[in-house]
């Protein structure tokens, strides 16, 4: 009997189990720490999680073999259907579009759903019933999707990101540049680098909202918890909390939106980066300082402290505890994974804000 074989038990993949389990089929699960010995001979299609790189040995014999290879997005539009579909990708700023598109078209009398790689699986969903559903989409996702049923494409921009993954700018923006390849026939497609306005102007007509109350919509909007979230005016400084920032682009991104001058909080583990890259480019922006944590620590001292001021602070706590002393707006950007001090980026930005609170509280 043949069986679907899931690769990888996080979010994505055991949604894939369960949406399986609903048509009483059993799949096979597998990922690298248990190690599941896999019969080929019995498996008929592979749903890939986006850890799983396409070069690791079972994606690779399963192409050998003629298998179909898919990700859990790619299986969830193949088996489901809504009244129109938007996907979204970029190396920034993907989540928080695809929660202002949901929020407008909800607040106008739609009903609409942000799903897929903003932490809520597509196939968790049942699509019928639904007028939008705005996919959040990665790359890593879109190396394996295929289905073309997108009404509209957007891809947000193209910045240095997951090049341990890729390797060369050149295959990462290639494989985000599949975001076109979903549209379906007399769809449309954004960018790379529209303006918001672009987007807007696409829901005006096909939906038939007037650009007044797509205006009083996004003035309700509040921002995702961790991308960019205003904490306030404390200390005689704004603070602001990015935790969500794991690439060095994401940074770059926050420094153009947060007034200066800035202390930055940078550090983490690292992906790869090459921070020599990435230099110039923080040169251009008002830093007052920054504040180095984490495993990169040593690295951002050696590659910015010749032409920024760099503390050397090892923890958030630290960190915090300078800024607060220092001299302009407070900007929690890490830039990194935040896996050698913390469980998650949401970890890392609760943490940041719980003390926050703590200085608060101290210095009341």
């Amino acid at each position: 009997m043949y069986r679907p074989l899931i690769l990888g038990q996080g979010l994505s993949g055991k949604s894939a189990f369960r949406l399986f389990l609903k048509e009483n089929i059993i799949p096979i699960l597998y990922d690298d720490v248990s190690k599941t010995a896999v019969d080929f001979h019995q498996v008929n299609r592979v749903v890939v999680s986006p850890g799983f790189t396409q070069d690791h040995p079972l994606i690779q014999k399963a192409k050998d073999l003629g298998i179909k290879v898919q990700s859990e997005v790619d299986l969830a539009l193949e088996k489901m259907q809504a009244g129109c579909m938007i996907g979204v990708t970029g190396s920034n700023g993907k989540s928080t579009c695809v929660k202002k598109i949901e929020h407008v078209l909800n607040f106008c009398g739609f009903k609409a759903k942000a799903l897929g790689n903003i932490e809520i699986p597509l196939s968790s969903e049942n699509l019928l019933g639904w007028d939008v559903v705005v996919i959040e989409m990665s790359a890593q996702q879109l190396e394996t999707t295929f289905e073309r049923v997108l009404d509209l494409g957007i891809l947000l921009n193209i910045q240095p990101n997951h090049l341990d993954r890729y390797g060369t700018m050149e295959r990462y923006a290639k494989t985000k540049m599949r975001i076109f390849d979903l549209v379906k026939e007399g769809g449309d497609c954004l960018g790379p680098e529209p303006f918001y306005d672009q987007i807007w102007d696409w829901i005006e007509n096909k939906f038939g909202i007037s650009s007044s109350k797509i205006d009083e919509a996004l003035k309700t909007y509040q921002n995702l918890p961790h991308r960019l979230e205003y904490l306030g005016d404390f200390f005689g400084k704004k603070i602001y909390n990015d935790s969500k920032s794991t690439t060095i682009s994401s940074t770059l991104f926050a420094l153009e939106i947060v007034d200066g001058p800035i202390q930055l909080i940078l550090g983490g583990k690292s992906k790869g980066e090459n921070l020599v890259l990435y230099r110039e480019n923080f040169s251009k922006f008002p830093l007052k300082r920054i504040l180095a944590i984490g495993e990169t620590m040593h690295q951002i001292q050696e590659i910015f402290g010749s032409s920024i001021e760099v503390v050397m602070c090892e923890t958030l706590e630290k960190a915090v505890e300078a800024g607060i002393k220092g001299e302009g707006n407070l900007l929690l950007s890490p830039g990194f994974a935040s896996y050698d001090q913390f469980h998650s980026y949401a970890h890392r930005g609760e943490s940041f804000k719980q003390r926050i609170e703590w200085e608060k509280k101290m210095l009341s």
